[in-house]
């Protein structure tokens, strides 16, 4: 632990900096000197209640998990399917709006799946 500063000699500036830097070191000790004595007698850390990583989320249909959503306001959307949407004013319907046709299926997703690597370029 740092030793505190010496007592300021009359008719001397006070070095704030120096003051400052000194209260900063002895603060992050003690704060590890907590933290010490509280891991002192607690148990090891095992794996089995580590945190475990987050699996990648499957993309779920965006209209089924999220039925009716409040909007900033007194607006409410209420969603049909992934095309087709219902915006609620209060409760009276303000305005609507679906697409028309079918979305096309991806038929390329797989298009170039056994294509060779290119030759590397020197």
């Amino acid at each position: 632990m740092p030793a505190p500063a010496p007592p300021a000699v009359p008719g001397t500036a006070i070095d704030w900096a120096a003051q400052a830097e000194g209260s900063a070191a002895r603060e992050v000790e003690a704060g590890e000197r907590r933290a010490r004595q509280a891991r002192a007698l607690a148990p090891k850390p095992t794996p089995t209640f580590a945190v475990r990583a987050k699996r990648p989320e499957f993309h779920w249909d965006y209209a089924r998990t999220h039925r009716v959503e409040p909007l900033p306001g007194l607006e409410t959307v209420m969603h049909l399917s992934d095309e087709c949407a219902v915006v609620l004013f209060l409760v009276i319907p303000f305005a609507g709006g679906c697409a028309l046709e079918k979305a096309p299926v991806r038929g390329d997703l797989f298009e170039h799946m056994h294509d060779p690597e290119p030759a590397p370029e020197p």
